[in-house]
This record gives structure tokens, C-alpha cells and sequence, in this order.
């Protein structure tokens, strides 16, 4: 896999775990390009996989990104291609059901500018998720949730 724009375009990254549908480099040069700037935002990556979404924002300004993932290959990839791009200091993980993290992250007190939810296909965890978030004020005034 590799990073499509941004202050790390082109630099490659390792793909997923067995299991894992990473979001294709075609895709995320579409929504990136409508995203616009990114420049001091806070972003979540909720059902990172491998943080292609994440990453991606990171190399386009975001300041911070949030991971959250349940499997452990996920992480331990994540954790490796964090590293490998030199970016952990701008980026936290969290091994976590997605409704339990989007819990803790709220209780925190936290908001973020820009939310990515891309959940396994076979998982029903978009109506809940939605729900949390939009009760939470895990969004931020005028952010985005994709």
C-alpha cells in the first residue's frame, strides 16, 4: 500500500492482515481530493484496519489522528506502519470495539474535526456508531463524519 498525496505521497506502508479490506489508493484520492485542507484538524479513524484513512490525513496537515481498531493484527500493523512513517507522535491507538471507544472517547471529552467509519462489511456497527456520535459531541461544530 502506499500513501497517495501529501507530505508522505508515495511512500509505502504495509497492507493488511488476512481478513482486512483496506480502502483502495483510487478511493482514497477521491474523498481526499473533496476533503479538501486538512491543516490542524483532529481526526478518528474508527475501524482503522491497517490506517490507510488515517495516514492519508496526517500527510494532508491533520495534526492529530486517533486509531481505533478491536483485532489485534490490525494493530500490530498499524503500530508498525506508524513507526515506519515516522508519524506516532502526532497519532494514538486504541484496541477497542468501536462503541466502546467511541464511550471512552466521549467521556474524555473529546471532539475531532473529521471521523472516518468504515466497518466491516459484516458488522451492523453503522446505526449504533451514527447514533453514539451524534449524541456524544464527539464531532466537532462543523466537522465531518464519512
Amino acid at each position: 500500500m502506499r500513501v497517495v498525496a501529501g507530505l508522505l505521497g508515495s511512500r509505502v506502508f504495509e497492507g493488511p492482515p488476512k481478513g482486512v479490506r483496506p480502502t483502495s489508493d483510487r478511493v482514497r484520492e477521491s474523498l481526499f481530493a473533496r476533503l479538501g485542507d486538512l491543516s490542524g484538524y483532529s481526526v478518528l479513524d474508527l475501524f482503522a484496519g491497517t490506517g490507510s484513512l488515517g495516514i492519508e490525513a496526517i500527510s494532508r496537515g491533520a495534526s492529530s489522528v486517533t486509531f481505533v481498531d478491536r483485532a489485534q493484527p490490525s494493530i500490530r500493523v498499524l503500530k508498525k506502519n506508524l513507526a515506519s512513517l515516522q508519524i506516532g507522535r502526532q497519532c494514538t491507538g486504541m484496541r477497542s470495539e468501536g462503541r466502546l471507544a467511541l464511550r471512552r472517547l466521549a467521556n474524555e471529552g473529546r471532539q475531532f474535526d473529521l471521523i472516518f467509519m468504515d466497518p466491516p462489511y459484516a458488522d451492523d456497527e453503522y446505526g449504533p456508531a451514527f447514533k453514539l456520535i451524534a449524541d456524544s459531541g464527539l464531532l466537532a461544530p462543523g466537522g465531518a463524519l464519512v
